[in-house]
This record gives C-alpha cells, sequence and structure tokens, in this order.
C-alpha cells in the first residue's frame, strides 16, 4: 500500500479532522474536507470498527430534526509510548490518542553512560513494561535523544555534552530488539514539541524552548514550524560564543555556551563558590549533601545565597547567548526547561530579569515574554511519543 493512495487519504484526513476541528459529526467532517457523505460514512464505520474513534450526542444546533451524532478519538482503548534520554536516565510515557498522559516512568541511573549501556537501559526498561504494550498500543516508539539526531535514518550523528563522537544507530538497534518502529529527535527538540503542542493555550506560532541541562539546546517555533535545518542542527544553541577568552569546548571553540553555562559548569561553580567564607554557612557545606544541579537549584529556591550564586554565574551568559538567538528569531515566548530550567524558578526569574533589562529599550525584544516550561520532566518524553502520535494514521492503517 502506498501513502498517497486515495483510501489512506481519506483515513488520514479523516481521523484529524475529528480531532480538530469544532463539534465534529460526519456531517462536518464531510463539510469541512469536500468528502461526500457517504465516503466519510463508509470510512466512520470503519474507524469505529477498530475502535479508533466512538460516536457521542451531538450538541443540540437548535435546527429541526434529531442531531446527528457527534465523533471522537477513543481515549479508552489506543496509545502511544515515548522515551526521553535526558540527566543519564530514561523517562518513559504512555498517552492517549490525543496526547493525554496515562502512566509514566523512570528508569534507573546510568552512570557514565556510552551509547552501549543507553541503549540497553532502553531495551531492558522497556522489556520490564512490556504487558503495557498491547494490541491497542500503537507499533511505534518515539525517542528524545542527545545530541545531532538524524531523525530520518533515527540515528545520533554526534552527542559533544556525552563526548560521543561516533554515529550511534539506535534506530534500527530499537526495531531489531522491540519490533517497535522508531521515531526520533534531539531530546529538547523533543520537549520543545510537547510545550508547543500541549502547553501552549494561545496557541503561540513563535516561540522558542530552551533546554538547559548536562547540553543546551534550543527548539524553534516560526509561524507554528519547527525549525529542522539541512542536517538537523538547527536550534543548537551550546556552540554560541559568549567568552573568546573562556574554556575550550570539544567543538575545538573557546567559551561556547555549553562550557560555561550547562550543569556541569553550574556545578564546578558552586564547588569553587562553597569554599569562600561568606558561603561557609550555606547548606552546600552540609555534611553528607551532594552538590549537584538538582541540590543547587532547589536550595537556590530556597534562597540559599551560595546556590543563588551559582546560578546567577550562568545567568549572564545564558542572557547574551539567548538574546542572540531571540534578535534573529524575533519570538512571541521564550520557555526555559530541561534539567536546569525545570527545577529552578530563581533561574527563570532571573533570566526574565536579565533579558527584559537589555531589551527594554529594543523594540523587536520588547514584547518576549520569558516563562518556565509547564511540563517539566515530562516535557520531553512526552514529545517524543507526539512523534509516534504525528504518525499515527500510517501505523493505525496498516493494522
Amino acid at each position: 500500500m502506498r501513502f498517497e493512495d486515495l483510501e489512506f487519504v481519506n483515513f488520514k484526513n479523516i481521523i484529524e479532522a475529528i480531532q480538530n476541528i469544532d463539534s465534529p459529526s460526519r456531517a462536518n467532517v464531510a463539510k469541512v474536507l469536500g468528502l461526500s457523505k457517504t465516503t466519510v460514512s463508509y470510512v466512520v464505520s470503519n474507524l469505529i470498527e477498530k475502535e479508533i474513534v466512538v460516536e457521542t450526542e451531538a450538541e443540540d444546533n437548535g435546527k429541526r430534526g434529531r442531531p446527528g451524532l457527534g465523533l471522537k478519538l477513543n481515549e479508552k482503548k489506543w496509545s502511544a509510548i515515548g522515551a526521553s534520554f535526558d540527566s543519564n536516565r530514561w523517562s518513559y510515557v504512555r498517552t492517549t490518542l490525543s496526547g493525554k498522559v496515562i502512566s509514566k516512568g523512570l528508569g534507573e541511573l546510568v552512570e557514565n553512560p556510552t551509547p552501549e549501556t543507553m541503549i540497553e537501559s532502553l531495551v531492558n526498561e522497556i522489556k520490564k513494561h512490556i504487558n503495557e504494550i498491547d494490541e491497542y498500543t500503537l507499533p511505534a516508539i518515539g525517542l528524545g535523544l542527545p545530541g545531532i539526531v538524524d531523525t530520518i535514518q533515527n540515528k545520533i550523528i554526534i552527542a559533544n555534552d556525552l563526548k560521543w563522537h561516533n554515529q550511534v544507530n539506535i534506530g534500527e538497534i530499537i526495531e531489531n530488539e522491540l519490533k517497535l518502529k522508531v521515531f526520533s529527535a534531539n531530546r529538547f527538540t523533543a520537549a520543545g514539541l510537547a510545550e508547543f503542542r500541549y502547553a501552549n493555550p494561545n496557541n503561540e506560532k513563535n516561540l522558542i524552548y530552551i533546554g538547559l541541562g548536562h547540553g543546551i539546546r534550543s527548539a524553534i517555533f516560526i509561524d507554528g514550524r519547527l525549525l529542522q535545518g539541512e542536517t538537523f542542527s538547527a536550534g543548537r544553541v551550546s556552540h554560541i560564543v559568549v567568552d573568546e577568552n573562556g574554556p575550550l569546548c570539544d567543538c575545538g571553540k573557546r567559551g561556547c555556551l555549553l562550557t560555561v553555562a550547562n550543569s556541569e559548569a553550574l556545578e564546578a561553580k558552586a564547588n569553587e563558590l562553597r569554599k569562600e567564607k561568606k558561603y561557609l554557612s550555606s547548606r552546600l557545606n552540609s555534611e553528607n549533601i551532594k552538590v549537584d544541579a538538582d541540590t543547587i537549584c532547589r536550595l537556590a529556591d530556597e534562597y540559599d545565597s551560595c546556590a543563588m550564586a551559582a546560578l546567577d554565574s550562568i545567568v549572564v551568559p545564558l542572557s547574551k547567548g539567548l538574546g542572540e538567538i531571540c534578535d534573529i528569531v524575533n519570538p512571541k515566548k521564550l520557555i526555559i526547561g530541561g534539567q536546569l530550567g525545570s527545577s529552578s524558578q530563581y533561574l527563570v526569574s532571573k533570566l526574565r530579569e536579565n533579558m527584559e533589562s537589555k531589551m527594554s529599550l529594543e523594540l523587536p525584544g520588547s514584547h518576549i515574554q520569558v516563562e518556565q516550561a509547564k511540563l517539566r520532566e515530562l516535557g520531553s518524553a512526552l514529545g517524543a511519543a507526539s512523534l509516534v502520535l504525528e504518525n499515527k494514521a500510517e501505523l493505525l492503517f496498516e493494522m
């Protein structure tokens, strides 16, 4: 079967219409799509038989006669799964056909991850929860991955933040191991997709999501479309130079944003600061405390002066790098997420304050709203699941 065949085209368009139009019914779908009522009724009957769509009581439109039955996607049968590798562990979600989260989970920590141990962890976790994958689970998995991701061949091209310099053919391995079709994106791109699709009540078309963690990456949406780039690296803000005399980056440049504003740079700064006399009373010096990014973010939100100072140290380079991107893209919103952005309201408020002070006198930047990501730790896995949902018509048609 070719996906350009008319039967499939009608199947896909009718599913999308049922999901997206107001008050979907057979008559309304036929009107919106310009199809005959006979064609729509035939396809809808097939969708109901496969339990993809269910009928609902239609709202009374005030016209004479009995109102037609409404239609909606079956939220109780079919599901999609997504997984994302961030902060050295996999997170997982299972969603309905419309992207509502049914269940979620967090995998075991992978110490000093290699491509092999990352993939092994994913396979083990999926097999552990294989009982959740039944005949009504779409036969695919969406993956949020580190580094530059070839979204066509589903492989990691390079992941500088993990010092992976060889290609990782994760899609081929997972399809062979789990017999699931793979859809993939960079993990922060996936998180940005989730914010754009599921946490964007005003349907903003121009926004930037910035993921801050072990890596730094953005997802850029212009006129409602995700910017991909020729070689899948659009939004790779981590190698914007913000300090020409800064640390040497693996890419060969000095002072890349990645080297001065990621979680490792934050932890190094916190360890340096807590030794100073004025910060000796900081809880970062408490016995048995682990000085990691999560702890620093939590203590900063609890007004620990040393933790706040450590986060302040990454605000300036972040503001510089993000300001340059905003000048080019001219977004309505800048959403701060990832491990650091999702964990610390203090960091987001300082970024907002710093960027607003720099942009308030500049007309192109004066309107930008700086917000914390709403989906937090769910975002990337949910965005990965949405990659499967993008292709639900193809997957369902073949079943």
